[in-house]
């Protein structure tokens, strides 16, 4: 960004916790319009809390007015993950044993996020400056419901615990560069 006085657009896709393991609040406390998109049901409250604008929705390649959302309970720092797909590469990341596993579902909303832009979000939607996606190996069928070529997000920030190759090179073929891979 050409100076630490840049004001932007966040959306923040997996947001989680509102403050402490955010990347998105300290760009919301500096005058940033940042977007919160999260669909375990449970976190919402604490974000409402804390953040501006709160969206309880499932993010993924298509729409579907009701799917089963998974939230795993396990014995690490944060308490457990949730996706919407559970792959088996997760719950040996986070060290639990899927048939040990505490596994509860909720109903939510499954949405694309070119539905949201399109819709909701009109007057944000070709001022993106940052998308992070951090939906636990739902990144690269979120992003298939997402048209870079049309929105053009100047940085995006991926997590890609099972180091996926399709997910990078789907990054890359959309006219992306990796700069920075953090383990």
């Amino acid at each position: 960004f050409p100076s630490h006085d840049t004001i932007g657009v966040f959306i923040d896709i997996g947001a989680f916790e509102p403050i402490k393991i955010s990347n998105s609040y300290h760009f919301e406390k500096n005058g940033w319009d940042v977007r919160c998109f999260e669909a375990n049901t449970n976190l919402i409250p604490e974000l409402e809390k804390y953040r501006k604008h709160v969206y309880n929705v499932a993010l993924y390649d298509e729409y579907k007015p009701e799917i089963i959302f998974n939230v795993v309970s396990t014995n690490g720092w944060t308490a457990g993950f949730s996706s919407v797909e559970l792959d088996d590469k997760l719950f040996k990341l986070f060290k639990c044993k899927k048939r040990n596993a505490n596994i509860k579902t909720i109903i939510v909303e499954q949405r694309t996020l070119n539905s949201y832009l399109e819709n909701e979000l009109q007057d944000i939607a070709n001022k993106i400056d940052v998308v992070q996606l951090d939906i636990e190996g739902g990144e690269l069928k979120c992003l298939y419901g997402f048209d870079l070529a049309k929105y053009k997000p100047k940085l995006l920030v991926v997590e890609n615990v099972a180091s996926n190759m399709e997910l990078t090179n789907y990054i890359i073929s959309k006219g992306y560069k990796l700069d920075k891979k953090i383990k």
